[in-house]
């Protein structure tokens, strides 16, 4: 009996070296209504900013034997960030209590972003009033 041995990429949300990660978990995956994109919640290290807050990324969906890299679109230390789809080409990045937001795209490719931050509007209009 012989053993046919196929290299073939291996498409997978993360890849395991020995004990190291190479690509981070998603806590959160959410696909757009045709199907052609990814966009996904990430936790974040200490060597990152903001330090362990949290990153939504997006990527075109990968598909059996393909995979792409992730473009981070918005990172802040929020309590549950949320990625909402409200059409193909139109997501809503929802998160309650953003601090120390370090990156915030407006789009990526043929996607426009858009954000509900939560507190940051009536805190900013508090200050305002003062």
């Amino acid at each position: 009996m012989g053993l046919l041995l196929l290299n073939l990429p291996i498409a997978a949300t993360y890849v395991v070296v020995g004990s190291m990660l190479l690509e981070k978990t998603e806590t959160q995956a959410v696909v757009s209504p045709s199907g052609r994109y990814l966009a996904e919640v990430i936790n974040l290290d200490a060597t990152e900013k903001p330090p362990y807050g949290q990153a939504v990324t997006l990527r075109p969906k990968p598909g059996p034997f393909q995979t792409y890299a992730r473009t981070i679109v918005f990172s802040s230390n929020c309590l549950d960030p949320v990625p909402l789809w409200k059409a193909e080409g139109q997501l809503v990045i929802a998160c309650r209590e953003a601090r120390g937001i370090e990156m915030r795209q407006t789009s990526y490719r043929d996607v426009k972003i858009t954000y509900a931050l939560g507190d940051i509007a009536s805190r900013n209009a508090q200050r305002i009033s003062k």
